[in-house]
């Protein structure tokens, strides 16, 4: 259908016999394809309008030669070359405002069948209609990002024909792939990829190379560095010389460390000073450093596990003097082609055997086991198929048991029944073994420095080649020194990744960007028309290049959506001027604003509108809502010592304010949540104190319909805000007005 003409062309054009026959077929042929192509149903891109003018690029080279030509054809040719974007920026303008009118019933049952409730505005309507080369969706906090993504994902497939597998939507969390996967696959079930940038890279990665590759952590990473120092380091004194000069504010060693000729005999003399001070009182101090260590789950041998229940698992395996591996890839691929790593595997004489601790599941009385995580239930499944076919034995452990069992008596009673050797340790032993794996405090400082930089380094694009461009920008000869010293660690870190078959989260991202170009030349599985980026304002240089090699290589299209307000990880290497100059860094681009919000109060969004841009920097937005509050901010204080603390009476009075004026049990419920949260995260930062932080980021609450979500919640407080000596005090008597004016328990109510 033909929208509209702003310039009539004739469907056949003639032109004179006096001008030359090249010119005029040519000339000929080039208005009638803008002609074509102007009037087609489609928003014109940039790049699609230069393909046109690079293939008539000859006839307007020559078309000044004609120039005496009166033939009103010549003039539209003229015309097309003087203003031709203007052309196609109007027609596409208009493109927008005719189908914000044709497509408008569309629009509005989008969320019918998910949220009635959703609407989507004109501007978020707008955002999905422009289909420039280079987009960036500038979304205020609360305007609808989310769902303005979904929406334009599915206009695409639905309205544009765009193959679901052209479509990739990358974002820098898991939560947050989470989050667009429930909605694009699970409500609209529209199978598309979302991804990590690093689970992206790590897919192309698997698609290049023939054997396993394993995902090195930050514990692994230490391991390795920690290997360099004391192997490479402590045992060259002229280079340990120089480490504690450049780096004296990271080290705890002594100048008698120059005296010993390795790092073990002079840790030894230190280990046999602390037995013979605790000797005499074993048991407490085994028992102190366990409990110490459970902080950051780091177990008697020494590895660094992901939950409690491994930690726990681990120290019982050795205690008993049953050998294991924590985390050693799996012999055999999954079904999918992804490497599989168990938690545990035992070898005991001539058996082996897997052990799995599924933290977030329950096995039933009926054998069954139940996660309110599906993609956690389907994993199990997995993993003992895997098992099944491959001939594997396998233990399953459960955080929870419906019978009167727990996972430690299973564990037990599984491995008597497979006759495993078992060998009790004594104390000494636990101690000895307890002072062997903490030998690394002397240094843990440097290690823990050195693993920041490594990975800021890497997300900053840097490679071996810019430490020399480093040092030339500093005077400093202590830096200088640090840096010399740095690349060197550098090297043996990235040797010991390759011999060993290992991969860094940053590598992920370096090696599929190296190697996208093999992956297209052999047409391995992709091929992107759209590349949809989330929470754009948090972008490093790293991923920036990765997404528009992806781009220039797939010919595809980039939407940036996000909010300059609201980056958070300059930290971990993300630059916000990626996306403030996005314009400039692309060449061109649409920047659309998305300014209504449905979240925060006008008042609220003035003032923290107003404190933002006190940073020249940021872009200039102004946000737009229908709620209002006069007092938008209330700063509430409470006092602690230990003498007084007046925390209970305080937070007393919060929450029966947050009860009266939410509607639903589940919003009570979570507004609550956060409130306790948001104390105990405080808490954490200011005395350390961090298991209920470290819980609640290692296994996040996850939403599911009806009273699991609000059980989840609670549990979560019971299980681990209520076993803090503080939250005894203040939570078993806490009460909460309805509106009915009864008290009621906070515990009843959630329930």
């Amino acid at each position: 259908m033909i929208l509209y003409e702003i310039y009539h062309f004739n469907d056949i054009i003639t032109i004179g016999d006096s001008v030359d026959n090249f010119f005029s077929i040519q000339m000929n042929n080039c208005i009638n394809e803008f002609y074509k192509f102007y009037n087609q149903d489609n928003y014109i891109s940039k790049k699609s309008y230069d393909l046109f003018l690079d293939k008539y690029k000859d006839i307007f080279s020559i078309m000044n030669k004609y120039s005496t030509i009166q033939d009103d054809n010549y003039k539209r040719l003229m015309m097309i070359s003087q203003r031709g974007y203007e052309m196609v920026e109007i027609k596409n303008k208009k493109y927008v405002e005719q189908h914000l009118i044709d497509d408008k019933e569309y629009f509005d049952k989008l969320f019918i069948n998910i949220d009635p409730n959703i609407l989507l505005d004109e501007e978020q309507r707008k955002a999905i209609l422009i289909d420039e080369d280079y987009s960036l969706i500038i979304a205020g906090a609360g305007s609808g990002k989310t769902t303005t993504m979904a929406a334009k994902v599915k206009y695409l497939i639905e309205k544009k024909g765009i193959d679901p597998n052209n479509i990739i939507l990358l974002s820098f969390t898991k939560k947050a792939t989470e989050e667009l996967d429930s909605i694009l696959n699970g409500k609209f079930n529209l199978n598309v990829e979302v991804l990590t940038f690093h689970k992206l890279g790590m897919k192309f990665i698997r698609n290049i190379v023939n054997h396993p590759v394993q995902i090195i952590n930050d514990s692994g990473i230490y391991t390795y560095l920690s290997e360099y120092f004391i192997d490479i380091v402590f045992k060259d004194k002229i280079l340990l010389q120089k480490y504690l000069i450049a780096f004296k504010d990271f080290l705890l060693l002594n100048e008698t460390c120059l005296n010993y000729e390795n790092y073990e005999d002079y840790y030894k003399d230190y280990m046999d000073l602390k037995y013979n001070e605790c000797k005499d009182n074993l048991v407490l101090s085994n028992q102190k450093r366990i409990k110490d260590r459970l902080r950051y789950y780091k177990t008697i041998n020494g590895e660094y596990v992901k939950s409690e229940g491994e930690f726990i698992i681990a120290n019982y395996l050795y205690k008993n003097g049953i050998d294991y591996y924590y985390e050693k890839i799996y012999p055999y691929k999954l079904n999918n082609g992804h490497s599989y790593i168990p938690d545990f595997t035992i070898v005991d004489f001539d058996q082996t055997i897997y052990v799995e601790y599924y933290g977030l599941a329950k096995l039933n009385s009926d054998g069954l086991y139940y996660s309110e995580i599906k993609s956690y239930q389907d994993e199990i499944g997995q993993k003992r198929n895997t098992h099944l076919n491959n001939k594997t034995d396998l233990i399953e452990l459960f955080s929870s048991y419906e019978q009167d069992n727990d996972y430690l008596s299973e564990l037990s009673l599984q491995l008597n029944y497979r006759n495993v050797h078992k060998s009790i340790r004594t104390d000494k032993e636990i101690f000895y073994r307890l002072l062997e794996t903490s030998k690394d405090v002397p240094y843990a400082s440097l290690i823990w420095f050195l693993i920041t930089f490594i990975s800021l380094f890497k997300e900053l694009n840097y490679s071996e080649e810019d430490f020399e461009l480093l040092k030339s920008k500093t005077d400093d000869e202590i830096v200088r020194l640090q840096l010399d010293l740095i690349k060197e660690v550098y090297l043996f870190y990235q040797n010991k990744l390759r011999s060993n078959y290992k991969i860094d989260f940053q590598d992920m991202i370096t090696y599929a960007y190296d190697n996208m170009a093999v992956i297209k030349d052999k047409k391995k599985f992709v091929n992107y028309d759209y590349v949809i980026i989330d929470e754009y304002q948090d972008i490093s240089r790293q991923r920036y290049n990765f997404a528009r090699k992806i781009s220039d290589l797939f010919d595809a299209k980039i939407v940036a959506v996000g909010d300059d307000w609201q980056t958070i990880f300059s930290f971990s290497g993300s630059d916000i001027q990626l996306f403030t100059k996005f314009y400039e860094l692309m060449g061109y681009a649409e920047i659309i604003k998305i300014t209504n919000t449905y979240r925060n109060s006008q008042e609220l969004i003035d003032l923290a509108g107003e404190f933002v841009c006190k940073n020249n920097d940021q872009i200039s937005k102004s946000l737009k809502s229908r709620k209002h509050l006069k007092n938008p901010i209330e700063l509430v204080g409470y006092d602690y010592s230990e003498k007084f603390d007046n925390l209970p009476y305080v937070l007393d009075k919060l929450i029966n304010k947050i009860s009266k004026n939410i509607k639903g049990s589940v919003e009570i419920a979570l507004a609550i949540f956060l409130v306790i949260d948001t104390l105990v995260t405080v808490w954490a930062i200011s005395t350390y104190e961090d298991r209920a932080l470290k819980t609640y980021y290692n296994e996040p609450i996850v939403y599911s319909e009806g009273n699991g979500f609000i059980t989840n919640i609670m549990n979560k407080i019971e299980n681990e805000y209520f076993t803090n000596e503080r939250m005894q005090k203040i939570f078993p008597n806490l009460r909460v007005e309805t509106k009915d004016g009864n008290q009621v328990l906070l515990r009843d109510l959630i329930k």
